[in-house]
């Protein structure tokens, strides 16, 4: 049972907000025990992986950790205050911040792009050897993004297609 004051924070607004506390995760256990020792391993052996992949370790061990960062919010009817940590809104492995972006993104499709425009959806498949080489290199990543839209200009513009005789890029394996 909380306190008065909590209590009418609840009935006044619903549902309250609870903390997420992700130090608890086995993730983020797993994650804070080891990736020194993986970083560390991988200098003896004289391999590094590139700057962001660290970056993105380290943003998500801040994720949600009060002690990097946090709002106070505070309820001017009853005076009654929430902590609420940062988050570290990276596009890498952190389960919260993804499922809050894939939300997002899934309401800004259904809210302004799907009811204005009709909609083709492709799934490409890249070949693991391709995605290194797509994550590592601006040139790699431009040459196959470019290869995969000349190579499905006919599907995605099928009337304009027909009026112009064209060649069409394809990779060859």
């Amino acid at each position: 049972m909380g306190t008065q004051a909590e209590n009418s924070w609840t009935l006044a607004s619903g549902p309250t907000y609870q903390r997420r506390k992700p130090e608890e995760t086995i993730l983020y256990k797993v994650i804070q025990e080891n990736v020194n020792t993986v970083f560390q391993n991988l200098e003896m052996e004289g391999r590094r992986l590139p700057y962001f992949i660290r970056k993105e370790f380290d943003a998500f061990l801040d994720c949600g950790i009060l002690a990097k960062g946090f709002l106070r919010v505070r309820c001017n009817a009853c005076g009654h205050e929430k902590l609420i940590a940062f988050s570290c809104k990276t596009c890498g492995f952190c389960p919260s911040c993804l499922g809050r972006k894939m939300s997002d993104q899934a309401a800004h499709l259904v809210d302004h792009v799907f009811p204005e425009r009709p909609v083709r959806q492709f799934v490409v498949t890249v070949p693991f050897a391709l995605r290194y080489l797509f994550a590592l290199s601006l040139e790699g990543t431009s040459f196959g993004l470019e290869s995969n839209h000349q190579s499905n200009r006919p599907l995605l513009y099928p009337k304009r297609m027909a009026r112009i005789d064209h060649t069409f890029l394809y990779l060859k394996s």
